[in-house]
């Protein structure tokens, strides 16, 4: 799996008015590693992409926009 970087940055500015803690809170992800996943200074592990799975989820939303399935 992938992140969509360009994805995940647009849903926090849209969705969460470009705050990133707010982001990571409702995820329930650090917001250390959101900041360091978004500006590619380390991978995404499967807890991040499992948060973003049940994000959507629960706000009815695709997934597979933010994460490419390899």
């Amino acid at each position: 799996m992938e992140a969509n970087i360009v994805a995940i940055k647009k849903l926090i500015k849209n969705r969460f008015d470009n705050n990133i803690t707010s982001f990571s809170d409702s995820i329930g992800v650090s917001r250390s590693l959101v900041s360091q996943i978004i500006n590619g200074s380390t991978e995404p592990k499967d807890k991040f992409f499992c948060s973003i799975i049940k994000y959507c989820d629960k706000n009815e939303l695709d997934f597979k926009k933010y994460i490419f399935l390899n």
